[in-house]
């Protein structure tokens, strides 16, 4: 069996309700779309204009703001704030959420990266599908990064054993590597997703990896950044991570 972690390693060097019900209200001609339960909002919240216009959404936790908030004006994204039960934490870099969709041939799928990032599809390696990296000034030189690889699945492992097997070797094979959380995502395609961190010259990496059992393909998404800038990333990783799709992205 090819190993994925020899990829990932290469690169990592590179880079250096209880209620369903939808609550709609009208406030100043602004439509509030949310789940409420016994009052509170509850996961996603959107504001619509008058036009039905999008003009921020996010996710609540018992009415408080959690997560990635987006504001728009005439339909153009304006902020990126994340939060932290109603608290704000940071003020994120909107251009790292405008994203193109980039198609992938060799598994048939369009994934999203940002627009402003530099991205890449060709390589000499076949299994090494897509990287994208955000230009940055951090002073190590290590800036956030994605990837994409695949390897077919021949059958002689299952899925979950063959994660399991290339997770170990993973840990094994890059430097100063521990294990942080690993666990069975529940999405549009069965995955395991794993959080690590290890060192690459001096620089704490944080990195994050999830594998899917996409049709006879085994695609690995792979993230990575400064340990200490995790917090803000680690939410877009996993929504570009997560993003994997048949059909073309909607806007």
């Amino acid at each position: 069996m090819k190993k994925i972690y020899f990829l990932i390693s290469m690169t990592f060097l590179f880079f250096f309700n209880s209620c369903n019900s939808i609550n709609k209200k009208q406030e100043n001609s602004i439509t509030i779309k949310a789940k409420k339960v016994n009052g509170k909002y509850q996961g996603k919240y959107v504001e619509l204009d008058a036009n039905g216009n999008v003009l921020k959404n996010g996710y609540m936790i018992d009415g408080l703001k959690r997560g990635v908030w987006k504001s728009y004006e005439n339909n153009n994204l304006t902020s990126v704030q994340k939060y932290m039960n109603d608290s704000l934490q940071y003020e994120l870099d909107k251009n790292d959420y405008i994203y193109k969709e980039v198609y992938l041939e060799a598994i048939n799928s369009f994934v999203p990266v940002p627009k402003s990032w530099d991205t890449n599809i060709a390589f000499e390696e076949e299994r090494l599908l897509l990287t994208s990296v955000k230009d940055c000034d951090n002073p190590s030189g290590y800036c956030p990064n994605i990837v994409f690889s695949y390897e077919v699945n021949g059958g002689e492992f299952s899925f979950k054993d063959f994660v399991l097997n290339d997770k170990k070797e993973l840990l094994e094979n890059i430097d100063n590597s521990k294990e942080i959380s690993f666990n069975k995502n529940i999405g549009r395609y069965e995955s395991y997703q794993l959080r690590y961190k290890t060192t690459i010259e001096n620089v704490t990496i944080t990195g994050i990896m999830i594998w899917f059992n996409l049709d006879n393909k085994i695609v690995v998404f792979s993230s990575a950044t400064e340990k200490s800038e995790i917090d803000k990333f680690v939410l877009l990783f996993l929504e570009l991570g997560n993003s994997i799709t048949k059909n073309k992205i909607k806007g």
